[in-house]
């Protein structure tokens, strides 16, 4: 299974992209939550103002957060 991870500019956040879902740590992956469960992410990027963008294999198409991925928007 491919993994795509991308970290904030300063680091404190990680976000993970699996087969799985979607995870995030803010405390250097000693703990995980899951922010959008069950679809298979492809790509993950932060920029160095916090937008977060994932790419998603099930034709659904990209994922954006403009919260360094606290919150997240469909694609339209």
């Amino acid at each position: 299974m491919a993994a795509s991870m991308a970290a904030t500019p300063d680091g404190s956040t990680i976000l993970l992209g699996t087969g799985q879902g979607l995870y995030r740590t803010d405390d250097a992956g000693a703990s995980w939550r899951t922010l959008l469960p069950e679809m298979t992410f492809l790509a993950v990027a932060v920029s160095d103002d916090g937008r977060a963008v994932v790419a998603v294999s099930d034709r659904t198409g990209v994922y954006r957060s403009d919260d360094g991925g606290t919150t997240w928007s469909a694609p339209a």
